[in-house]
């Protein structure tokens, strides 16, 4: 396939995760392995959209907002921490699947030296979030607000490892002043919590923010 064809390729599954159609994703598969076969590159790009449309189908088929309850029990940490005003929040996924975002009011514990992969002991009470496509790209369901919370699993290890990993290349920044430490961690880890609102309306306005997913942000 040409170069063009292959950013053709990636256009389409975007579209079709977007658009969405009950398209069985058998026949997606079938239709890319006969492309394959015969080395028909029109029809893989068909295939390439029935994939995102039959991909977008499911997702949308299968989230279903959190209901108003109580939660008592574990979940496991599946981003970096975050710092508000009055709360520090951090994305979490159920036990059954469900992801929610947590908010940590300062009384109900400490969650900022969490990484993914740790597992949480939490007791609090879950309402829906609105209904918008920030939350459902993510698979947010739900707003977690914790009375109590605690670090009873630091992840497996893998997990582990990477959380190492990311505190000592953070560690090089110790030595800097706190606007240049907050610029190398975005850089090298992809870690933009301590930036301020000016760092990355600049990053933004500069288009360098790619560079913080290319760092790692989505990863570690």
């Amino acid at each position: 396939m040409s170069d063009l064809e292959i950013v053709v390729m990636a256009v389409l599954i975007w579209l079709g995760c977007v658009v969405t159609a009950p398209v069985p994703l058998w026949s997606a598969a079938v239709a890319a392995a006969v492309a394959l076969a015969l080395g028909a590159p029109r029809l893989l790009l068909g295939a390439a959209l029935a994939l995102g449309l039959s991909v977008g189908h499911r997702a949308d088929a299968s989230y279903r907002p959190a209901e108003v309850g109580s939660y008592d029990g574990i979940a496991q940490a599946i981003a970096l921490p975050r710092s508000d005003t009055f709360v520090d929040r951090v994305d979490v996924k159920l036990p059954d699947g469900r992801r929610l975002r947590m908010s940590v009011p300062p009384d109900a514990g400490s969650i900022r030296r969490v990484h993914p992969g740790a597992t949480l002991s939490i007791e609090g009470t879950v309402v829906p979030l609105p209904d918008e496509p920030w939350y459902r790209s993510r698979h947010l369901v739900g707003r977690l607000t914790a009375r109590r919370v605690k670090v009873v699993d630091p992840g497996a290890l893998h997990w582990r490892v990477a959380a190492s990993l990311h505190r000592t290349v953070a560690s090089a920044a110790d030595s800097l002043d706190r606007r240049s430490a907050a610029l190398y961690q975005g850089l090298v880890t992809g870690d933009d919590r301590d930036q301020g609102a000016a760092q990355r309306a600049q990053f933004r306005v500069t288009g360098l923010s790619h560079i913080l997913a290319v760092s790692g942000q989505n990863v570690v």
